[in-house]
């Protein structure tokens, strides 16, 4: 049980970093006038 949770756990923590970092390289794009393949 605690097991289960723990790997819950970590895969919702990956899941928001990732999310961050999206949001983050996203903005970034938004903000600021650099071609789109640069990332």
């Amino acid at each position: 049980m605690i097991m289960h949770l723990g790997k819950d756990f970590w895969w919702v923590i990956k899941i928001v970093e990732f999310f961050i970092k999206f949001l983050t390289a996203w903005s970034k794009d938004n903000n600021e006038d650099t071609p789109a393949g640069e990332v």
